[in-house]
């Protein structure tokens, strides 16, 4: 069974709901019922931070068990210095991210050989202009697909002429 780990610091259910993260979980759940190991690492600062309850930040880990395995770690820092470590251990056939805020933990993963799939959204367009920039100019032969959320980000994506990269317009 293919292993299909999610990525990501701005969290996932039940820690942050928007609608980018509402459709990343159906989307893992739907993706578990067609047979494959989904999981998720992802960071729950944000959470503390909107439920104004900051000093709860320490460094921990929790798991959650729900259709799939979520992991959750409660700093940023926590998470950008132990993930790989999770990573290498759940060791995925893939990993799919939304990028925003997991580009150490991407780059990591690329050097251990492990295939990147990017899922490119974001309301900080400036961020993410310069997450991508990075990307594509140090690691692009190394990952395997890019889905662009929309037009815009396509278009924004500095071109390329790498064979074994997929893009899908959203």
């Amino acid at each position: 069974m293919k292993k299909i780990l999610f990525i990501n610091t701005g969290g996932i259910y039940p820690y942050h709901i928007s609608g980018a993260e509402e459709t990343i979980d159906q989307f893992l759940k739907y993706l578990t019922f067609s047979q494959y190991e989904c999981l998720s690492i992802n960071c729950k600062e944000n959470y503390w931070f909107s439920k104004r309850l900051c000093n709860r930040i320490v460094d921990t880990v929790e798991y959650v068990k729900d259709i799939y395995l979520k992991i959750f770690f409660n700093s940023k820092k926590f998470y950008n210095r132990y993930a790989l470590d999770c990573i290498k251990k759940i060791q995925p056939d893939v990993i799919f991210t939304q990028l925003s805020g997991s580009l150490d933990v991407i780059k990591k993963s690329i050097a251990v050989g492990i295939p990147v799939i990017l899922f490119m959204h974001s309301y900080d367009e400036k961020l993410l202009l310069k997450e991508i920039k990075i990307i594509m100019k140090d690691y692009i032969r190394d990952i395997k697909g890019i889905i662009c959320i929309s037009r815009f980000i396509y278009d924004s994506l500095p071109k390329t002429d790498q064979k074994n990269l997929t893009f899908v317009i959203h």
